[in-house]
């Protein structure tokens, strides 16, 4: 009987881990994605797709685009994957903080507040990047959705790896980095 009960709670409690959201569970394979997952696997395929088709010229050679296309396939296989190879560029994944969906006017509101600690900048959404904004916010569409997302924690030397992105469905529309 006492065999029976500590059987069952060993089953409960592992039956129960397996369904967490934590993304390097090695339950993962029956782990529910939550919206902010699937929106960093949108984005993690959009990337990739765009490495996949950067035309030959971003790469130092032809043997260095082989092998990172190599590994950005694993990636898109494996949403889990992660590269320990240096020259690999980080893709939205686990690690990527995802934060919404959020309205046109919270993110306004956000970029003002972070605007208005720079007095010389133009006192509108996204400062001098205002044409940019306001291009991606015309794109918008009923049932689209706003979120933020950034790399975290976000190395001090990388760039673009904030900002926010439109989606639409399961596509990326566009982003303000």
């Amino acid at each position: 009987m006492r065999t029976v009960a500590i059987t069952t709670c060993l089953a409960a409690i592992l039956a129960s881990s397996c369904h967490q959201t934590t993304d390097s569970h090695p339950c993962r394979n029956s782990v529910k994605m939550t919206r902010h997952d699937e929106i960093r696997k949108i984005m993690r395929d959009d990337w990739i797709h765009e490495f996949e088709t950067v035309d030959d010229t971003y790469w130092s050679s032809p043997a260095e685009r082989r092998k990172v296309l190599r590994e950005l396939r694993k990636m898109k296989k494996d949403y889990y994957y992660e590269s320990s190879e240096p020259n690999i560029p980080s893709v939205p994944g686990p690690g990527w903080l995802i934060r919404g969906p959020l309205t046109i006017a919270q993110i306004e509101q956000e970029s003002l507040q972070q605007i208005r600690l720079a007095p010389d900048a133009p006192q509108v959404p996204f400062g001098y990047e205002n044409d940019r904004w306001n291009q991606l916010k015309t794109q918008y569409k009923d049932g689209d959705e706003f979120y933020f997302f950034s790399l975290y924690p976000r190395p001090p030397s990388f760039y673009g790896t904030s900002g926010y992105v439109l989606i639409r469905g399961n596509q990326v529309v566009g982003l303000r980095g």
